[in-house]
């Protein structure tokens, strides 16, 4: 398939467009540089609605934040091979659909996916072809600072999680 896109420059992209996975350790940056990405060049890029068996929280909407579905469905779409990845996290299963995908490229935009490194391992192989991109922290111990101070959502709360101490 062709597609066409406009960049900021105004100038018109015409090519096969690959999805970009972006990947890396929590805390290396992925969510800055991706929103900055989608800020700068809003139509240049877009990202994909996952499917997921969670319930959604106050204000999600289906086929805005996730196209929200029951297990049996979508264990019956992973069956189908309908998902390029999917994952099980906290009891709910999440994934990314060649339908979602396929939506980003039919308008133009070249599509992005945010994905651990369990979701970027079932694509190596994919038939759809991807451009990986792997964001890494500038130093081992810069990483681990982070993730000292890391704030995690666990159940819709907000929990801090402490630098540990010999006191």
């Amino acid at each position: 398939m062709v597609f066409s896109a406009t960049l900021a420059a105004g100038f018109v992209m015409t090519t096969k467009i690959r999805p970009i996975v972006l990947t890396g350790p929590s805390g290396t940056g992925k969510s800055t540089l991706l929103n900055r990405a989608m800020k700068e060049y809003p139509d240049a890029f877009a990202f994909t609605v996952s499917h997921t068996t969670r319930k959604p929280r106050d204000g999600e909407l289906h086929g805005v934040n996730y196209y929200f579905v029951e297990r049996s469905e979508m264990e019956k779409m992973i069956d189908n091979g309908e998902f390029v990845e999917n994952v099980e996290f906290g009891g709910n299963r999440y994934g990314t659909s060649k339908m979602a995908i396929e939506n980003v490229q039919k308008s133009g935009k070249i599509c992005i996916l945010d994905l651990e490194l369990n979701g970027v391992r079932s694509l190596k192989d994919h038939e759809m072809k991807f451009k990986f991109i792997l964001i890494r922290a500038p130093s081992y111990e810069v990483l681990v600072s982070l993730r000292e101070f890391l704030w995690v959502l666990q159940g819709g709360l907000m929990v801090f999680w402490k630098k540990r101490t010999l006191f």
